[in-house]
């Protein structure tokens, strides 16, 4: 065993849970040492079996190192078990949650900057798939939830909104897995628009001006426009993107519908959509309080919303037990 010429700084920690037995290590795997310089205790590449496993449970650690230059191949390792590890109950919920929320951020982030790749389609499937199992699991949502950072980044957002989205989906009825797995989809790339979209402009700290405003509201038209350019064919996935900035009363855009002329996939990702942009941090506000946002969802904007489907969001982010309920 090897000793860095380093601290345990440069390192992060990953429960010993998460070491799989019987298959080959992503990376190397570090021990972590009371002078504060870990010790390599696995190669990449060579196998961890029940051996190792117990040796380290018998030995006291609960958990181990890994460098951070080696943390795209961890998380890519994980992403690979995502459905595996979602559904295992040596878990606990909170550690489910964390490796699901780490590997949607780096999911969506990747494809909403290259949604052409081949493996685009498939590492959202996994991503969409994984959402839609646990959202529906107890505790699930609200692990996750815990896991939320507050500052506005359009590939943090899209994450929650997923969540958001799927979890509203289910207490809404939406039963089987392919339609969560649908919404799912759906709600994380529907700010695909943005992403040509000047970071000045999106992050301008001040009112928007005339042209700003109507680059920006393109944004739905384009996010489907980019994904279809890109090869993307799921019919609720592009009608989501497109629509789910309109609006019950007819104020919204890019096509002013109202009322029943809304599907209503596009209109629980405008109430998961609104609801998150108003709890993070921008550029231009504040975060408000989920408390204050759920007070203008269901007072100021109820006509532009819908009032049921927005005490249905309530319900079920005070009781998430309210998913379940429905299955």
């Amino acid at each position: 065993m090897n000793r860095p010429d380093g601290s345990e700084s440069r390192f992060f920690t990953v429960p010993l849970e998460l070491l799989e037995p019987g298959g080959l290590l992503p990376c190397d795997i570090w021990l972590p040492r009371r002078d504060g310089r870990p010790v390599r205790y696995r190669h990449a590449r060579l196998a961890f079996d029940e051996r190792h496993r117990a040796r380290l449970e018998a030995a006291g650690v609960g958990a181990v190192l890994i460098a951070f230059d080696d943390a795209e191949a961890w998380n890519r390792h994980l992403e690979g078990r995502l459905g595996k590890i979602v559904s295992r109950t040596d878990l606990s919920v909170d550690q489910r949650a964390a490796v699901l929320v780490e590997s949607a951020r780096g999911i969506v982030r990747e494809i909403l900057e290259r949604p052409e790749v081949a493996t685009a389609r498939p590492r959202l499937d996994v991503l969409a798939g994984a959402l839609a199992d646990f959202t529906r699991e107890p505790g699930g949502f609200a692990a996750i939830v815990r896991l939320f950072e507050h500052d506005y980044y359009t590939y943090t957002h899209s994450v929650h909104v997923a969540v958001y989205a799927t979890a509203l989906a289910a207490a809404c009825g939406y039963g089987s897995p392919a339609q969560l797995r649908s919404v799912a989809r759906a709600a994380a790339m529907h700010d695909a628009g943005k992403v040509g979209i000047p970071p000045e402009v999106l992050n301008k700290p001040g009112p928007l001006d005339d042209a700003e405003w109507q680059l920006m509201r393109r944004h739905p038209q384009d996010g489907r426009r980019v994904l279809e350019q890109a090869g993307w064919t799921d019919a609720l996935m592009l009608e989501a993107v497109e629509l789910h900035h309109e609006r019950l009363d007819g104020s919204g855009y890019p096509h002013g519908l109202a009322a029943e002329r809304i599907p209503l996939v596009p209109r629980i990702m405008m109430i998961a959509d609104a609801y998150d942009a108003m709890t993070s941090d921008r550029a231009y506000m504040k975060a408000l309080s989920g408390v204050r946002a759920l007070e203008i969802l269901h007072a100021d904007e109820r006509e532009r919303y819908g009032q049921d489907l927005v005490a249905t969001f309530i319900r079920t982010l005070f009781d998430p037990r309210e998913i379940a309920r429905r299955h």
